[in-house]
């Protein structure tokens, strides 16, 4: 069977202040990561980012512009050294990729919910609003990721990595956060459904 692998990094909290330490430490990711590949004669195939790659939605594409800061100092220099595109990046947010502007208390509030059957009839009736906090997000998944199938939250894509198709589930669990994660223990919750969206499950409990 063909061997798989897969680099997993997150948090990386990029931000202005804090260009030359991301520079030096992606260097020496790569480094590290050559090392790696040499001593177990492997090859990264995709790189798996999982949450908090800026500091501040807010400042994603306006301010600082975190996020096309992040492409440079970091994912570009680690795709090229692995000599991979950015359809080998997925990506899911963290917390810290809200952007808080984006939140309105109202709608916040209605958003709280306290039982399954409360979480459920959100889903049923989902407003695309919910989603308005992250929307740059998926805005620039959708331009790198051409094969994904979104969902009301998240989206799925399939990679064809030496000759094995492997589906990836990305799942949001960064839609019901404020940005605030030690006030959002326990109250987050992400959305697991079957049959194109129809039947829905709702997991509480999770923390970013």
């Amino acid at each position: 069977m063909a061997s798989i692998n897969i680099l997993h990094i997150s948090d990386s909290h990029i931000q202005k202040s804090s260009i030359t330490e991301i520079k030096k430490i992606t260097q020496k990711l790569i480094d590290d990561i050559y090392r790696v590949q040499k001593e177990k004669n492997i090859t990264i195939d995709l790189v798996c980012f999982t949450g908090d790659l800026i500091q501040r939605g807010d400042m994603a594409i306006s301010d600082e512009k975190q996020w096309e800061l992040a492409i440079d100092i970091l994912v570009k220099p680690l795709l090229d050294a692995l000599n991979l595109t950015m359809e080998k990046f997925i990506y899911v947010p963290g917390n810290h990729e809200v952007d808080q502007n984006k939140i309105v208390k109202a709608l916040e509030n209605g958003l709280k919910v306290k039982s399954m059957e409360e979480i459920k009839s959100l889903m049923d009736e989902f407003d695309p609003l919910y989603r308005e906090r992250l929307e740059y997000f998926y805005d620039n998944v959708k331009m790198n990721q051409s094969g994904a199938a979104f969902g009301i939250l998240g989206y799925t894509c399939q990679k064809e990595i030496n000759g094995v198709n492997i589906g990836f589930a990305c799942v949001d669990s960064a839609w019901r956060s404020c940005g605030n994660g030690k006030d959002e223990k326990g109250n987050l919750y992400i959305l697991i459904s079957r049959n194109n969206y129809t039947q829905v499950e709702a997991k509480r409990g999770l923390n970013h």
